[in-house]
Order: structure tokens, then sequence, then C-alpha cells
């Protein structure tokens, strides 16, 4: 079980930045600005120093809102290996429960991002309440982008698993698989791809 687990987040890692983002979401997609192509640019050509300088100077200028630049800055401290400031952006961008819909996006990256680093830390208990909060307000508003909500359900159920409660992380597992078939229906992307094989084979292991 630890493998698989361990395997999934990997993938959600793999896709945080560059061309393909860790929801599904392509750099061509409506949502991203010219500002954010540059930041994205810079984490997908693992330069996270110019990132994090990017993602100060844009939400100075304003052409980022602190959400979106506290998102990236949590990618790039992330990726540097700076658990604890990455923690702290993610947190920033998920205080506020009902962020502007142009934001809605990275509020909701930046709370999956947060909820896999809790999970690896071993607050379960924590992990599991961001991501019923996360995952409810994509249900509730719609505005998923594919691989949020396959993640986050999946790690409810890792969550569920640590914390001893089987037939809940069993039902998040069949969830996540429910999810990722109408995904692939859509979408046969190597994002959508890797997703199907680890929430089939997951929810086949409990």
């Amino acid at each position: 079980m630890k493998k698989i687990v361990l395997i999934a987040l990997s993938i959600l890692t793999l896709f945080a930045c560059g061309g393909e983002g860790r929801n599904g979401l392509r750099q061509s997609d409506s949502k991203f600005t010219k500002a954010d192509t540059l930041v994205r640019g810079a984490l997908g050509a693992r330069d996270y120093q110019r990132a994090l300088a990017l993602a100060d100077s844009l939400e100075q200028t304003g052409d980022f809102s602190s959400v979106r630049a506290d998102n990236y800055r949590g990618d790039a401290y992330s990726s540097l290996g700076r658990r604890a400031e990455s923690k702290a952006c993610y947190r920033r961008a998920t205080a506020n429960n009902n962020p502007a819909n142009h934001d809605l996006w990275c509020y909701q990256e930046a709370g999956n991002s947060l909820s896999r680093q809790l999970y690896l830390d071993g607050d379960y208990e924590g992990a599991l309440r961001l991501a019923m909060n996360i995952l409810a307000n994509i249900d509730s508003l719609g505005t998923d982008n594919e691989g949020n909500s396959v993640g986050l359900d999946a790690l409810m159920g890792y969550c569920n698993q640590a914390l001893g409660k089987p037939r809940q992380a069993k039902e998040n597992y069949e969830r996540a698989y429910r999810r990722v078939r109408q995904w692939l229906e859509r979408d046969s992307s190597a994002m959508a791809l890797l997703w199907g094989v680890e929430t089939y084979n997951t929810s086949r292991s409990e």
C-alpha cells in the first residue's frame, strides 16, 4: 500500500509544473495569463529562484493576486526542498475559502499540494480535513480541472487508510476511480492515463 501511495504522490509532483499542470491544465488553457506563462515557464525550466522573483514582482505590480502568487511560491519552495516555506505559502493561498472566480484553480491547486504535504508529514487528520474542504469547493462550484478531484479523493483514501478506517478509504478509492473513468472518456493525455492506472490498482488492492 505504501508503495502505491508514493507512486500516486509522485505523479502529482511530476505534473506540478511545465506544459501540463498537476490538475490537468495545459499552458494554453484560457485560465492562464501571459504572467502565468512566465512563472510556469520558469518552474518548468527548474529556475525556481526566477519563479519566486517573478511571483513577487507580478504580485507587486497587481498582475497576480496574493492567492496566485502564493500558489506559485509554494510550488517553487517545494521544488527547492524548503517545505516549511512551501507550506506557509499554500496555507496563505487557501486561507480564504471563497476566493475570486479567477483564482479558484490556484486555490484548489494550493489545497491539493498542501494536503499532500500534510499527508507526507504524517498529519493525516489535517490532510483529510483540508482535502475534504477543497473537494467540497470543487464539487459545489463545478470548477475542477480533472486531476484535483481525483488526487484529493485518492489522498483522502490514503489518510483514512492510515487512520484505520478501511471502509471510508475504499469509498474514496472507488470514487476516485469513477472520476478518472469519466475523465478518460474525454481525455487520453499522459496524466489522465497515469491516474487511471493508479486509481484502478489502488481500488483493487483494498
